[in-house]
């Protein structure tokens, strides 16, 4: 697992090769790392970027206010070690209707492949405020995920050992989505679905440094999608990408 060591672009080691998931290997540098499994060999990698990239609606909502189409949003809770819980919210989209696919984007993380969990909730907009619903639903993933919390801001972050401890263990460390937002009562909006995507080390350094892409049907590029949110006759996915620094 050598790039020719400091003379490399990775600069220095700052840490002893150590255990991975699922089996691998890692070493640390000054600006980046080293991964390896025994199927892909050694993976030299910077940080790592995880933006959502869109929406892809696979049919409407029965039931959308005597509007013809849907006016559907995510909202989008990162969980990753050694960071504060971010929410964010795409964009709202007009005039959806089946088998449409919206772009956006919105990074969601940045930084080593330690492995991280995004929480989604899909909406679907009548009456309610978009950016208040969010607020809302940061308070209650917040509020169920205290104990997660806790945990992941003292796992150590020594080493490539920190890929090992917090990678698989993310989606039990934190519970499902849908438990936190139970107890948001009135949004205002309609709650379509909810998923809890998580990416492990292995995840992350493949899907980051993978030439290939799906696309959706309107040829939108994204290397990981979430399961299917549905409710109320609509049916989404959302859409992400993973990519090197």
């Amino acid at each position: 697992m050598s790039l020719g060591a400091e003379k490399s672009y990775l600069g220095r080691p700052t840490s002893d090769e150590g255990d991975i998931d699922e089996g691998g290997r890692a070493s640390s540098f000054q600006n980046g790392w080293i991964y390896w499994w025994d199927d892909t060999g050694a993976i030299d990698l910077r940080d790592v970027v995880v933006t959502y990239v869109g929406l892809h609606a696979y049919s409407e909502s029965d039931k959308d206010q005597s509007s013809g189409s849907d006016e559907p949003y995510c909202i989008l809770s990162v969980v990753a070690p050694k960071r504060d819980l971010v929410t964010l919210r795409s964009q709202t989209y007009e005039g959806v209707d089946d088998r449409t696919v919206r772009p956006d984007r919105a990074e969601l993380y940045r930084g080593p492949a330690y492995g991280l969990t995004v929480g989604v909730v899909a909406m679907e907009g009548d009456f309610g405020s978009a950016e208040a619903n969010r607020v809302l639903v940061e308070q209650a993933v917040m509020t169920n995920h205290e104990v997660g919390k806790f945990m992941l801001q003292f796992i150590p972050l020594v080493g490539p050992i920190i890929s090992k401890i917090a990678g698989p263990a993310l989606d039990k460390v934190m519970p499902p989505l849908a438990n936190g937002i139970a107890s948001v009562l009135d949004l205002g909006d309609d709650i379509v679905g909810t998923d809890s995507v998580a990416l492990s080390t292995r995840k992350l350094v493949t899907l980051a440094t993978r030439g290939s892409v799906y696309r959706a049907a309107n040829k939108l590029p994204y290397k990981v999608e979430s399961a299917m949110m549905e409710g109320g006759g609509a049916r989404y996915k959302a859409l992400f990408s993973v990519d090197p620094a």
